[in-house]
């Protein structure tokens, strides 16, 4: 029994050091990904991690997402987005209308709670950029501004990615996680 865990250990070993470059170059990305979230995790003030926009057609309509991690003793609020890429941003949130319909609406503020996370998400709330400027394909990186009432404003960068969700049939809008 020893040697066959020796030889599958070894076996285990010898094809993980031949691992391409392509993928260590990932993983290497990855993780310093995680280390630099890690690092702002642990900073004090609002800080802005996940950030991705869904890829669109010019003249065409589009949604950002996000995280906002306050990481201060006091609520703050959101007052508004602003981006060049776009006709207008706005803070928009999903919301059921009626049995079988869902709408999209602006909000005037959203609150950002004391040393929690408010979450971005499909279907529910998201930064709305109105009447693209350009086409937004996967890898294009935007700029955006959040403007906080105790923070100011916080410029992020999100990158164009195509990772929307499916609705099952019969399925409800999650609660936003905070």
């Amino acid at each position: 029994m020893k040697k066959l865990v020796i030889i599958g250990l070894s076996i285990f070993i010898f094809f993980g050091c031949n691992e391409k470059k392509e993928e260590q170059v990932e993983e290497t990305t990855s993780a310093k990904s995680e280390l630099q979230k890690a690092i702002k995790e642990n900073e004090e003030g609002i800080h802005i991690v996940d950030s991705w926009v869904r890829p669109a057609a010019m003249n065409r309509n589009t949604g950002v997402f996000l995280r906002v991690m306050n990481h201060t003793n006091e609520n703050d609020t959101l007052v508004k987005a602003i981006s060049t890429i776009a006709e207008k941003t706005e803070v928009h949130e999903t919301f059921k209308q009626g049995e079988d319909m869902m709408g999209m609406r602006e909000v005037e503020y959203l609150v950002m709670e004391a040393g929690k996370v408010f979450v971005f998400k499909p279907m529910s709330y998201h930064i709305m950029l109105i009447n693209l400027n350009e086409t937004l394909t996967v890898g294009k990186t935007i700029d955006l501004t959040l403007i906080f009432k105790n923070a100011g404003e916080v410029k992020i960068n999100a990158v164009v990615e195509d990772k929307m969700p499916t609705m099952k049939a019969g399925e409800e809008k999650e609660k936003t996680e905070m």
